[in-house]
């Protein structure tokens, strides 16, 4: 029987058929502060069904709301999990294997070579260089898409996470991973939006960060309830804009003198206030990541 309504987000959840076994949340880490609240999804195996390599661990945190850290676990989890997936054969989004040159001689339109980002000419001719050019003759694999509203053909290597799995690594591998985008939502506009709002965060930091661009600081204690979220730990904390002209963008760092650690963390959202929020949560975050890879037999790596 078709189903008439959404399920609810706890539908994803079951020790045996769902995608999500189980929520737990994550021990209370010394030293952070005492708002920070996180929780971690366990992941079903999709490798079982084929392959398709989406994470087994997924993770979400907030300061103070473990409702909110249980829906971010399981969104991320979900987000994963249908993004290392490639539609099978006769799916029919099932991606197709052309060189750009073969999908335009179909007048076939295409995010291709001439639009995507590319590495600089000395680096692919660099010996050992992982990375070849996409050009109109290169072999790649392409996935259904949409521009301005009008149906494309866009390469699976910016659209889809850890794609290149058994046959398919013998395709020339023309770009990194990408994570950047790739969002869950309630309903396909606000997953849009989030992954667009991500994006825009990637483009802001990579400009800011590699040309060494200016910005402006913000004072913690003016951006409404931080103080009260990191209340209690012993942190270091520094905000600051990042310059964009789409929203506002902001990156944090937390410094830890006790354990002389640094992490950092980033984020846009319409709201600046909202943007430094989840920059420091991110930034703590990563501190409390960080702890586990100090040593060889950290918890990071079990």
């Amino acid at each position: 029987m078709p189903l008439t309504s959404a399920l609810p987000l706890e539908a994803l959840v079951d020790p045996v058929s769902g995608i999500v076994r189980a929520v737990a949340p994550v021990e209370h880490p010394a030293g952070a502060p005492p708002r920070y609240t996180a929780m971690t999804a366990d992941v079903a195996d999709a490798r079982r069904l084929g392959a398709w390599p989406a994470d087994r661990v997924s993770l979400g945190t907030t300061f103070g709301d473990p409702r909110g850290a249980w829906i971010a676990a399981v969104a991320e989890a979900v987000e994963r999990y249908c993004g290392n997936r490639l539609p099978p054969s006769g799916h029919p989004q099932e991606p197709r294997r052309a060189t750009a040159a073969e999908l335009t001689a179909e007048e076939a339109r295409l995010y291709g070579p001439g639009a995507l980002p590319a590495y600089a000419p000395w680096q692919y001719g660099r010996p050992g260089f992982p990375y070849a050019e996409l050009t109109p003759d290169t072999p790649a694999l392409w996935t259904r898409a949409v521009e301005n509203g009008e149906p494309c053909w866009a390469p699976v290597a910016l659209t889809h996470l850890n794609w290149r799995q058994g046959e398919l690594r013998s395709l020339p591998r023309t770009h990194h991973l990408n994570y950047a985008g790739i969002a869950t939502g309630q309903g396909l506009d606000d997953a849009v939006e989030r992954g667009l709002l991500e994006v825009v965060e990637r483009d802001a930091l990579e400009l800011w960060w590699h040309l060494d661009g200016p910005t402006r600081g913000i004072d913690p204690a003016s951006v409404p309830g931080l103080t009260e979220d990191l209340a209690g730990c012993g942190l270091d904390v520094h905000i600051v804009e990042m310059p964009s002209e789409f929203a506002p963008c902001v990156a944090a760092l937390v410094h830890d003198p006790g354990r002389g650690m640094y992490a950092a963390g980033f984020a846009c959202r319409y709201d600046p206030a909202e943007a430094a929020r989840k920059a420091v949560l991110e930034a703590v975050h990563t501190w409390v990541f960080t702890q586990g890879t100090v040593d060889a037999d950290g918890w990071v790596y079990r």
